[in-house]
């Protein structure tokens, strides 16, 4: 009887464990659209603001980016998983990754390139 109370309670433990995980993953493409800016941080020439649209085309994010020297262009590619989402775009014949990570509904955090810490801001 003490065996199966504990193999009852290992079980039951790995079910709720599992569940609270899957529940703090949870975030959905819909949370990152809006416009937003990304202020890069720490380039050689100085930090760079970003105006950044993202949509949501079916269950897909597409979005376009403006930034001063680069003007307005579309990204290749994003990606979500969770609470990150993934920018693919190429500027001055450099292709580059960008990452945001939502903190809350109105802000983020991420990096350029693993290199430069990026700040997002909702623009409300």
């Amino acid at each position: 009887m003490k065996k199966f109370a504990m193999v009852f309670m290992s079980m039951l433990l790995m079910v709720l464990g599992s569940v609270n995980v899957a529940k703090a993953a949870v975030n959905e493409p819909k949370d990152f659209v809006g416009k937003w800016t990304a202020t890069i941080v720490g380039l050689p020439d100085g930090d760079i603001k970003m105006n950044v649209e993202i949509k949501l085309d079916g269950s897909k994010l597409v979005g376009t980016y403006t930034a001063e020297g680069l003007g307005t262009a579309e990204f290749d590619q994003i990606t979500a998983k969770d609470k990150t989402a993934t920018f693919y775009f190429s500027a001055s014949g450099y292709d580059i990754s960008m990452t945001f990570i939502l903190k809350s509904a109105d802000k983020g955090e991420g990096d350029m390139m693993s290199m430069f810490d990026v700040n997002w801001e909702r623009v409300k």
